[in-house]
């Protein structure tokens, strides 16, 4: 039987990897976009300089405007291998609905790489608007207009 104080193997946690994504929408609100920079994971500094990273973000975020509300609403992780511009390993994303003070409801994701110290890091934040109801629906078919 494990001692009741057995730590939790690094990286198994999802309550530990909101925290860290609490602590960098916090960030974000505040506008410590070098901070959250400095805190992503080492191959994304490798791939893209820190204007690339933070120009886009800062605009997106002074567009979106104050937060009212914010709530994770998913976690995966995911191993990949061998992929395109990205290190093998175990990454996750947190995904958030936030509520603006404008009422209006953005999707936040974050992405994390779990790193050799065992520490997740950041390695993207997209936030986006959700697509109207009319703009997702398909475009009927013939058979389903009315008849004449």
């Amino acid at each position: 039987m494990p001692p009741a104080h057995a730590q939790t193997p690094p990286g198994t946690s999802a309550d530990a990897l909101i925290r860290d994504a609490d602590e960098i929408v916090k960030q974000l609100d505040a506008a410590q976009y070098d901070a959250v920079w400095r805190g992503m994971a080492p191959f994304v500094h490798t791939q893209m300089k820190q204007a690339q990273f933070v120009k886009p973000i800062k605009q997106a975020r002074q567009a979106m405007g104050p937060v009212a509300q914010r709530g994770w609403s998913n976690v995966a992780r995911i191993a990949l291998s061998g992929s395109q511009g990205a290190p093998e390993g175990m990454y996750a994303n947190v995904d958030y609905v936030t509520t603006l003070a404008s009422g209006q409801v953005v999707f936040e994701q974050l992405s994390f790489r779990l790193e050799p110290d065992g520490q997740w890091r950041l390695t993207g934040y997209v936030p986006r608007r959700p697509v109207p109801a009319a703009a997702a629906q398909p475009a009927s078919s013939p058979a389903s207009q009315p008849r004449s």
